[in-house]
């Protein structure tokens, strides 16, 4: 087809074509850019933040709580559950080095590391440590995961986590996207 032999309003609304179809294909690709990184990434984020709801529903049951609490006063044998009696001071710093371990073996960061207040429940203790930490998701996942089979038992009270840094990069990518998370963890100790 000669396009110079057609009139100037027909090679216009052909040039005017073109241009809308250009257009439409740019925004195309943009939606499936975002489509295939950021929506992924809520994703991602979401399921941690469901695997923290549901560690912490676990974990706010205090009739459950109670009842194994009971258990380890008329059955010794479940005493691995729980650290051994000794000071505030050591069995915080007991559950802070084995949450730190945790999450250094699955890849994560501890940024920083608050010890929470020693609560005397019963014929135990509860002891706990807030961590800020940073890391991908299969890292905070796989954190998660070891915390719920720690020996002895270390729970997790709560959590926060938020996407940190350029949230579009590449998910495939191990070091994206970043995440940076705030979880309350605690144990308990027996009385000495």
């Amino acid at each position: 087809m000669m396009l110079h032999a057609l009139s100037r309003s027909s090679r216009r609304a052909i040039a005017v074509g073109l241009l809308l179809t250009t257009l439409a294909a740019a925004a195309a690709i943009v939606w499936w850019l975002l489509a295939t990184f950021v929506f992924d990434l809520d994703a991602r984020v979401a399921l941690v933040e469901k695997r923290v709801s549901s560690l912490s529903s676990m974990a706010g049951s205090t009739s459950h709580l109670r009842a194994a609490w009971a258990r380890l006063e008329r059955d010794p044998r479940f005493a691995v559950d729980m650290y051994a009696p000794a000071s505030d001071a050591q069995s915080s710093a007991s559950v802070q080095s084995a949450a730190q371990r945790v999450f250094d073996r699955a890849g994560a960061q501890v940024r920083s590391v608050q010890t929470l207040d020693v609560v005397q429940e019963g014929a135990v203790r509860r002891v706990g440590v807030r961590l800020a930490v940073v890391g991908t998701s299969n890292q905070i996942n796989r954190a998660l995961e070891a915390i719920s089979a720690a020996r002895p038992v270390l729970i997790v009270a709560g959590g926060n986590i938020q996407t940190m840094g350029d949230s579009r990069r590449p998910v495939d990518d191990p070091e994206a996207p970043l995440l940076q998370a705030t979880f309350d963890i605690f144990a308990f100790a027996r009385n000495g």
